[in-house]
């Protein structure tokens, strides 16, 4: 019995941090593998996170054409690095949505 009671707590509370996981926009980056270029201060071969915040503060469009360009990829925007597609089973609409929000916060 208390073996069960165990994995039912271990399944209960990986469920809570997969779920935690999904909320949060350091982490949604993160398993999407953005983090591979992009850095919150630093540029790497992409931009940072706070150089493109920064470009595009008071742009309405910016999410927009950000979720474009991570949607289909993008080159010399930021110089000659290329920028691969992230697909929606890498990172939904909705998640992408909050990714780009956080972005442009900083």
């Amino acid at each position: 019995m208390r073996t069960a009671s165990r994995l039912l707590a271990t399944a209960l509370l990986s469920g809570a941090v997969a779920a935690a996981a999904q909320d949060d926009p350091a982490a949604l980056a993160e398993a999407a593998r953005c983090g591979m270029c992009h850095h919150p201060e630093q540029a790497m071969l992409g931009p940072s996170w706070q150089a493109i915040a920064e470009r595009y503060a008071g742009d309405e469009n910016a999410a927009a054409l950000l979720a474009q360009r991570v949607r289909e990829g993008s080159q010399g925007v930021w110089g000659e690095a290329m920028m691969m597609p992230t697909t929606e089973e890498q990172l939904g609409d909705a998640e992408l949505a909050r990714v780009i929000d956080w972005i442009l916060s900083r």
